[in-house]
């Protein structure tokens, strides 16, 4: 009796004083996890080393009023940039083009809970995602990243260079 006493408050204990806990940070959540706001947890971001979060779709409509959506506005890196920038969605102004660390996490991560079929898989034109990240040789280029089915080494994604006025998808992140 004695020893499942001590048991239990060794487990209690345990919890109680663990280093989630006693620093007073919450549990990071999964990559995939949907959040309350409407955005799903995507990672740690490289860059920043905080939570990375994304919307649960490429990027939507930027012009309302027009009626049109990113595929139909002018889709080159510098309005992808420009676009992240002005997004207000999922109560949130921060938003920005994620570099291509962090897209690749995101890629890396994209068949677990909401990211999982969230990205457009490579079929032809339109299946780059932009990243912010310039391409350094050249000027006129920019890195982009192609979503695919999972190759015989396991990757998601390809990593291109594409010139800075290909019409490219979109996918902001905060964080």
């Amino acid at each position: 009796m004695k020893l499942k006493n001590l048991a239990a408050i060794f487990a209690l204990s345990a919890t109680l004083f663990s280093p989630a806990l006693s620093t007073g940070a919450p549990p990071a959540p999964v990559p995939g996890k949907a959040m309350r706001d409407g955005t799903i947890h995507a990672g740690v971001s490289p860059v920043t080393g905080k939570p990375m979060y994304t919307t649960p779709l490429n990027a939507p409509r930027p012009d309302v009023e027009k009626k049109m959506n990113w595929f139909e506005a002018d889709r080159h890196w510098e309005a992808a940039i420009l676009y992240c920038r002005a997004f207000k969605g999922h109560g949130h102004n921060d938003w920005r083009l994620p570099a291509r660390a962090e897209l690749e996490i995101m890629m890396a991560a994209s068949d677990k809970g909401a990211l999982a079929g969230s990205f457009q898989l490579a079929s032809g034109e339109m299946d780059l995602y932009w990243t912010s990240e310039q391409y350094k040789i050249y000027d006129y280029a920019a890195w982009a990243l192609r979503p695919q089915e999972p190759d015989a080494d396991g990757n998601k994604y390809k990593v291109f260079w594409a010139f800075k006025d290909t019409k490219a998808q979109v996918r902001c992140v905060r964080g």
